[in-house]
């Protein structure tokens, strides 16, 4: 029984850490997945590789889902942390790109431990961390992205992740009126 709750209190605890950093929301479940990774064999987080040490760590069954299911106005729900609970495929399809992200911060050695702590340390929800990512690592998320999803408009749009949350705002505003 108590080891069968390991990984979600792994998880958990990895969120309450990172709370002080107010991290975005992709950024956050990739680091907690990872934790739970690493220190619990079997995680239900792990992702299928293609080949060893590949940029597209994924099956391709996987990757024709994520190209299916995105397009330049859920990725912002997803940089702006929304489609994390959506009802749809979505969320799966959420949690295995903010992985997938994460992931491709190592790919090829190229990029050291010191410079993604840089970036998370600097990572600001607002712009679901792409400044920090730029100064810190060189790397445009958009860019990352398309190595996954192909060419398109799948960088942070800070505008639209504001939207997107005054949106949620209204909604929640709307629904504490009505209770």
């Amino acid at each position: 029984m108590v080891s069968s709750l390991l990984p979600s209190r792994l998880h958990e605890l990895t969120h309450a850490i990172l709370r002080v950093l107010a991290l975005p929301t992709w950024l956050d479940e990739a680091i907690a997945m990872t934790v739970e990774d690493r220190l619990v064999p079997g995680s239900p987080y792990a992702m299928d590789h293609v080949s060893p040490g590949s940029y597209h760590a994924m099956n391709h069954t996987m990757a024709r889902r994520h190209r299916a299911y995105w397009n330049s106005s859920s990725i912002q729900a997803f940089w702006a942390g929304q489609s994390f609970w959506a009802p749809d495929d979505g969320q799966e399809l959420s949690y295995h790109l903010a992985r997938f992200l994460f992931r491709a911060l190592y790919q090829g050695g190229t990029i050291s431990p010191a410079q993604v702590s840089a970036f998370v340390q600097a990572a600001q929800r607002e712009d679901a961390g792409q400044e920090a990512l730029r100064e810190h690592v060189g790397l445009d998320l958009g860019e990352v992205l398309s190595h996954l999803l192909g060419g398109g408009a799948w960088a942070p749009d800070t505008a639209a992740i504001k939207t997107l949350w005054k949106v949620e705002e209204t909604a929640e505003s709307s629904d504490a009126h009505k209770g």
